[in-house]
């Protein structure tokens, strides 16, 4: 949706009457100066932009009043960034009656949706994460279209479930990550290389990783084994610690390296313990870009990843 009112073409819409999403302003497309003259001749002195993309600009245009939060593109919000985001943007609003919040990454959808459903689910006790999510896409777009990446929409069911019941959520919880398993094996990858890449999404105040774990680690490059057969793919690894937030990039490898799918997940809400091993299980819903084959040409309907890890035994001595 686009604001077409009092002269002014944007791309920007009003989620709520104090909830502003919009686009990544430029030079051209979405000019800056036309965003610069909205905020300043409607709301005067009384807006406040946070500005999600990795990118910066000028924010002479909008009075100095722009807070930057780096999110990777299409990529969720480091956990622990969430709740003070929410607590500025909040603070923010009730300092006056009359402020306002924009939020933008590009588009003005996955990250914006993503935070701006996280800050609609803090202010209003009674909405949940879905309710949140399908509030933001009804305001913002034309066909629903809103947070549609799987990992994103995750986050924001975290962020319910830490606003309902915070005590009953660890502050950390270091675990090993033990083995990638998929099935079926999607048919175009039956004769290819199979790799994933770990990542630890980065948070600029996390001092509390496990010591002597890289921040993106390849499975190719430490110790572990591949099982495959018609039914099913197996990756382990061998002591690889995770905590927090963990990214899982899942490639195939022919003739050119190609991503099949990608999930996110924090340690701190992941199932407990069954049998020796925490239990991540994932259906083609669930997981970033695989979601897309809607047609099931790529991945069977009942495609499923499951993610097995074990509970880090710590010396307490």
């Amino acid at each position: 949706r686009r604001y077409t009112s009092n002269g002014f073409n944007l791309n920007l819409s009003f989620i709520t009457p104090r909830i502003i999403a919009m686009a990544y302003p430029t030079d051209y497309g979405n000019p800056i100066a036309d965003y610069g003259m909205f905020y300043n001749t409607r709301f005067k002195d009384r807006h406040c932009i946070y500005n999600l993309s990795l990118k910066r600009y000028s924010h002479t245009k909008f009075q100095g009043k722009v807070c930057h939060h780096p999110i990777k593109e299409k990529d969720v919000c480091p956990f622990r960034r969430i709740k003070p985001l929410c607590d500025s943007m909040e603070a923010w609003l009730e300092k006056d009656e009359k402020n306002v919040v924009a939020i933008h990454g590009k588009n003005g959808k996955g990250r914006t949706g993503m935070i701006a459903s996280c800050l609609i689910c803090q202010l209003n006790k009674w909405f949940t994460a879905n309710r949140a999510m399908r509030y933001f896409a009804a305001q913002r777009s034309r066909n629903m279209s809103g947070v549609t990446t799987p990992s994103q929409r995750l986050y924001v069911c975290y962020y319910e479930r830490y606003l309902s019941d915070a005590a009953s959520i660890p502050d950390a919880r270091p675990l090993k990550f033990h083995s990638l398993f998929m099935s079926p094996v999607p048919p175009g990858v039956a004769d290819r290389e199979v790799f994933f890449i770990l990542t630890l999404i980065d948070d600029d105040d996390d001092d509390r990783r496990p010591s002597r774990t890289p921040a993106e680690l390849d499975s190719r490059e430490c110790r572990s084994t591949c099982e495959r057969c018609e039914e099913f793919l197996r990756v382990t690894l061998f002591s690889q610690n995770v905590d927090h937030d963990v990214r899982v990039d899942v490639f195939s490898k022919g003739m050119f390296k190609s991503r099949l799918f990608s999930f996110c997940f924090n340690t701190r809400f992941l199932p407990d313990d069954e049998d020796g091993f925490i239990v991540l299980q994932l259906s083609k819903k669930d997981l970033d870009i695989a979601c897309k084959d809607i047609k099931h040409r790529q991945f069977d309907s009942d495609f499923q990843v499951r993610v097995k890890l074990k509970e880090l035994i710590t010396n307490t001595s």
